[in-house]
């Protein structure tokens, strides 16, 4: 942020050099009466007073603040005579953002074929701010969260769940098995997408798209699945060339056999 104008009314500003992957950004001072904020057009600002929003200001302006422009400040006015420092003034992008996520520690599967088995997973996503009011208000005035990566580290978070319930309810609703898995990653992406939705519009944001969703399976278990494929696409070799079915069929239990591991771990 920047000021400009002398001490008894001052302009401030969010600089274009600051913000970056910055969601929000707080003035780092508490704004008084008269004083000028600037709202360019690619981003919105909000006036506060003990945690709750007073004001938005979602047009492209310079404002000050007068009972003019914040009607509330009349009522304010009254209870905070003689106090200069009114309020806090927050800033929000418009824009759409891009992270990275990725599971800090391993998902617990309960595999049919291999038992309890470690996933990791990791992506992209895009993301806005689709309501700042309701942002500032569950983050800055709930959750005494004031800086935008910590915006960012909960969504991932978010997003980090919710791959975990989808991935059971596939499993019990469909059988789905880490050896699918890699057949299903888009629909994954996309059942994830709605109910995260679901889970974040409350705080005023939502994630437009997941892309490159990759989930690692322990070398144990990929090595395996390897081995089953390939001996899979021998066979069918072997029954093409006109191979014993039942022959065939009992190599395909073989393929199918017991892997008796419980636990795995990278």
């Amino acid at each position: 942020g920047d000021l400009e104008g002398g001490d008894a009314r001052q302009t401030f500003y969010w600089q274009d050099r600051d913000k970056g992957e910055n969601v929000i950004f707080r003035l780092p001072r508490n704004i008084r009466l008269n004083d000028n904020i600037l709202v360019r057009e690619d981003e919105m600002a909000l006036f506060l007073r003990d945690g709750k929003v007073l004001h938005l200001f979602d047009r492209a302006d310079r404002y000050a603040l007068t009972t003019e422009t914040v009607p509330l400040l009349g009522t304010l006015a009254k209870t905070v005579t003689g106090i200069v420092q009114i309020g806090e003034v927050y800033w929000v992008q418009r824009r759409e953002f891009r992270a990275n996520f990725g599971t800090a520690e391993p998902l617990v599967f309960r595999d049919r074929d291999f038992g309890l088995v470690r996933l990791r997973a990791f992506g992209q996503f895009a993301y806005r701010v689709t309501d700042p009011v309701l942002l500032i208000t569950q983050f800055v005035g709930t959750r005494g969260i004031t800086r935008s990566e910590e915006i960012v580290r909960w969504l991932r978070d978010q997003l980090v769940l919710v791959i975990n319930d989808t991935l059971g309810e596939l499993k019990d609703q469909k059988g789905l098995g880490v050896l699918e898995m890699p057949a299903h990653l888009q629909e994954i992406e996309q059942l994830v997408l709605a109910r995260l939705n679901r889970d974040v519009a409350p705080y005023g944001l939502a994630v437009t798209r997941i892309a490159g969703l990759n989930i690692n399976l322990p070398e144990e278990v990929q090595e395996a699945v390897d081995k089953r494929g390939a001996m899979a696409t021998r066979y069918d070799q072997l029954v093409l060339r006109g191979f014993s079915p039942g022959l065939y069929l009992d190599g395909m239990r073989l393929i199918a056999g017991p892997y008796s591991t419980p636990q795995i771990d990278f």
